[in-house]
């Protein structure tokens, strides 16, 4: 197998911490890494990243401390971080991006009142309880998503990355220069999202749909994702 480098970029209010689950089933041709975005899972914000230049810039940093000389570098980012990675593609050189359910949630991320509703009550116990059948279809552990939901209510930019992460997905998918694969599955909550981007034509993207996907697969079926993952990014290569 070709060796290739793959960096992972979580969705809006969440973490590296997302793909972890995938670390054990990765092959060793795969150099792996996962970005923090800023202001997420602990990391710190600056309000210099509003700026969207010094941001991809900053991103840029950062997956040059992950990535290996020479070896491919192939993006896959999901929700959020999908479209931040198309947004890095328009700038710097990738040699193919994995898209998993590009999607913003700007819309409602600028409402003050809806954000702070949103971190008030996924901080209690009894919501994310109420809440977790939302994001997962199948058994995540308790430890798992105390972390996962404590991310998600302490996300300090989590309107700074949708306004950053915002732009015409179809336009630029329809334009996308470089190989890529949209990932879709078939169980996500966001069915609109979903009919826009499977009437998306271009010959350099590939549309797969997951029949079993539910939000998060790297989190509940990290051994089938990360298989699926890694087939994808053989081909691209």
């Amino acid at each position: 197998m070709k060796k290739l480098t793959l960096i992972a970029i979580h969705d809006n209010g969440g973490g590296a911490f997302h793909f972890d689950l995938l670390r054990p089933f990765l092959e060793g041709s795969i150099h792996f890494g996962a970005l923090n975005l800023p202001g997420c899972a602990g990391s710190q914000w600056n309000n210099e990243l509003n700026d969207i230049n010094k941001f991809l810039l900053h991103l840029n940093h950062e997956i040059n401390l992950f990535r290996e000389n020479n070896l491919p570098l192939i993006l896959l980012g999901h929700g959020s971080g999908a479209l931040l990675a198309l947004k890095y593609s328009q700038l710097f050189p990738v040699k193919s991006l994995i898209l998993h359910s590009p999607s913003n949630n700007k819309s409602w991320a600028n409402e003050e009142f809806l954000l702070n509703l949103k971190n008030n009550l996924l901080s209690l116990a009894a919501f994310q309880d109420l809440s977790k059948s939302f994001f997962f279809s199948q058994y995540v552990s308790k430890q798992y998503l105390k972390v996962f939901f404590e991310a998600l209510s302490n996300c300090k930019s989590y309107k700074q990355i949708a306004d950053l992460a915002d732009l015409d997905i179809a336009e630029t998918l329809n334009t996308l220069p470089i190989p890529a694969v949209l990932l879709l599955g078939n169980n996500e909550k966001d069915r609109k999202n979903k009919k826009l981007l499977t009437e998306i034509k271009n010959p350099n993207l590939l549309i797969k749909s997951i029949p079993a996907w539910h939000n998060f697969p790297m989190i509940e079926n990290a051994g089938d994702y990360a298989t699926e993952i890694m087939e994808l990014a053989h081909q691209l290569v």
